[in-house]
């Protein structure tokens, strides 16, 4: 009796959301030092804009905002359209320290501004001056989700 020969299905390899994303993938670190974070919201129509996500540690929040000199603990940035915002768009934040304990009740600020990503810095050195919308949370284990707001003038 012959065995059964089955082909073999074919399957997509996930695909990593960012330079970063590959790069830990890549490494082995793809679950060390991770933070699976939801931006949403209802803005209206932007043109050119970018969203930028930052996690702090709690103690660097002073009034909803960093404070002057604290440092991302990590930060992403992507182009986005209103549309991406209301169907929630997934980032994940790698934690330069590497410790997945770091997360651990981390504040997160997510803000949309007009321009395109600059990935040279990833984000890490924005600042919400003239962000339109703005967001934060507060991360919950590994995960976090940020619902942007209009931003007081």
């Amino acid at each position: 009796m012959q065995p059964v020969i089955r082909p073999l299905r074919k399957t997509k390899p996930p695909v990593p959301q960012s330079w970063s994303s590959l790069v830990a993938t890549t490494l082995g670190l793809d679950d060390f030092g991770r933070l699976r974070t939801v931006v949403s919201g209802r803005v209206p129509h932007l043109e050119n804009c970018r969203l930028i996500v930052q996690s702090y540690a709690a103690s660097a929040m002073t009034g909803g905002l960093p404070g002057l000199y604290a440092r991302p603990l990590a930060a992403a940035q992507r182009a986005v359209t209103a549309e991406d915002l209301v169907r929630g768009i997934d980032i994940v934040l790698f934690n330069s320290g590497g410790d997945p304990r770091s997360y651990e009740g981390c504040a997160v600020i997510a803000w949309v501004e007009p321009g395109h990503p600059d990935l040279d810095y990833d984000g890490l050195c924005a600042r919400p001056t003239g962000a339109v919308f703005v967001g934060t949370a507060r991360a919950s284990s590994d995960r976090a989700a940020v619902v942007l707001e209009r931003a007081a003038a």
